[in-house]
């Protein structure tokens, strides 16, 4: 039994139960909160239980960004005194939602039919290429490239493109989805050309410049001049999660704190800067 965990667990759970008494909720929305925040502590508490807990196990990578749209945001809205968008009954609706889609993600994440496929299925003859793989990688982001260079032509130039923030100057009525997605291939090719780096015996000249160039457009253009939180959460977790796979060591609970909390605020400051970043601004 972990018992550092179940402390957290009932830290969070507390924490929560205080939010909700300091909103004055008089509606099932309240108890809609309640359920979710305990479905989301339901994995943590079990392995806590069962003192198997691996921090970095994929759902533990999904279950606080989850929590963070369709709980904390929410009940931010709701302490400020803001109402939402298309009304409390539709919110409330969403809320049963996102209950019953986390309920169905548990179901497929630990049923045992996933494994069994999996046993069924033939080992690789051989280990993959690392040269091959690399060549995947700059496919992807070359495809990408282009992508996102055709998506600005149809936008109306790159000077139009980037006039707005956030991606906003892109015109996607005029175009289409298999292109204007292109762009997210470079994303993609830069995780590859980084797991190559990262696994790497080690760090030379060559390796960090391939990944200086594979970062481009897979970082500069998506999580620091688009600004999507997405992206940077996908950015920050890969790197992380490569780097403690390669070190072959379970990260302490500080360092995992450490980690969500640069996160966050990577992701708040995303959200007040990009505002900013577009041609034409005044600052």
């Amino acid at each position: 039994m972990n018992t550092k965990i179940l402390f957290i667990c009932g830290i969070l759970l507390s924490a929560l139960v205080g939010a909700l008494w300091l909103v004055h909720l008089e509606s099932s929305v309240t108890w809609q909160l309640l359920a979710l925040g305990l479905l989301l502590l339901a994995p943590l508490a079990g392995s806590a239980l069962r003192g198997a807990f691996d921090p970095i196990e994929s759902i533990y990578f999904f279950l606080p960004l989850y929590g963070y749209l369709y709980l904390a945001k929410p009940l931010i809205r709701m302490t400020r005194g803001e109402e939402f968008i298309f009304g409390e009954q539709n919110f409330e609706w969403a809320m049963w939602v996102s209950i019953l889609g986390l309920a169905a993600f548990y179901l497929g994440y630990y049923s045992k039919i996933g494994s069994a496929i999996s046993r069924r299925l033939p080992l690789m003859e051989r280990e993959v290429s690392g040269r091959r793989l690399r060549q995947c990688a700059w496919g992807f982001i070359l495809t990408g490239a282009a992508g996102l260079w055709a998506y600005m032509q149809a936008s109306g130039g790159w000077r139009e493109f980037w006039s707005l923030p956030h991606g906003y100057g892109g015109k996607t009525e005029a175009s289409t989805a298999y292109i204007y997605q292109l762009p997210e291939l470079m994303v993609a090719g830069f995780f590859v050309i980084a797991r190559d780096v990262i696994a790497g015996k080690r760090l030379g000249p060559a390796s960090l410049l391939r990944l200086a160039v594979a970062s481009i457009g897979g970082v500069l253009i998506y999580a620091v001049l688009w600004s999507r939180r997405t992206m940077i959460a996908w950015a920050l977790i890969t790197v992380t999660i490569l780097v403690a796979l390669r070190a072959g060591k379970k990260a302490r609970l500080t360092v995992i704190a450490l980690f969500w909390l640069i996160l966050f605020a990577c992701i708040s400051l995303a959200l007040a800067y990009r505002p900013y970043l577009h041609l034409g601004v005044e600052l």
